[in-house]
């Protein structure tokens, strides 16, 4: 149901004008409701949702944008370094996106598309099932939704990242 129905009313919401946009929210989030395992899925309405209401300005200005991206690779360290700290941070991504964003998810629906495309092959890459993955493990890779494509240069390094920094003890007989 989640792919016959859920990404596929998600994606299209991007499209529909209102009221049918904040219709489709609605179906979706109430379908997001049915299942007790967290997917990826929800965590995405969650962020489009949560886009919706906000009804982030797009800024031009070159300094504004910058800020934006700075907060958000600051949210990604702390995520990564402090994650005790990660509420907060995402806390300040989501007020951030609101005074200093730079992309606004329903402004350009393609870009968003693509961006959404890209999140889900990150994280049901094969390289991702190497390991029991939760949904905050998914929160990490969040900052594609919310930055320039350009800053995606940065995924191969997350990747690598994530691949090679669970130490494993292997005893030599």
């Amino acid at each position: 149901m989640k792919w016959v129905i859920g990404w596929p009313l998600l994606f299209l919401s991007l499209f529909l004008p209102e009221p049918y946009r904040e219709q489709s929210l609605a179906v979706q989030t109430i379908i997001c409701t049915f299942y007790q395992k967290m997917y990826t899925f929800q965590l995405v309405t969650f962020f489009f949702v949560l886009s919706y209401f906000v009804e982030t300005k797009l800024h031009h200005i070159l300094s504004v944008q910058i800020l934006h991206h700075v907060v958000i690779v600051c949210t990604i360290i702390v995520q990564y370094m402090e994650p005790k700290y990660q509420y907060f941070c995402w806390c300040l991504v989501g007020w951030s996106t609101r005074w200093l964003g730079s992309v606004n998810m329903y402004a350009q629906p393609v870009r968003t598309l693509l961006k959404c495309i890209v999140l889900l092959l990150v994280l049901k890459g094969k390289w991702r099932h190497t390991r029991q993955c939760n949904l905050k493990d998914e929160l990490k890779w969040c900052w594609i939704l919310f930055v320039h494509e350009s800053l995606c240069v940065f995924l191969p390094v997350q990747i690598l990242y994530e691949v090679y920094s669970n130490r494993v003890n292997v005893l030599i007989v």
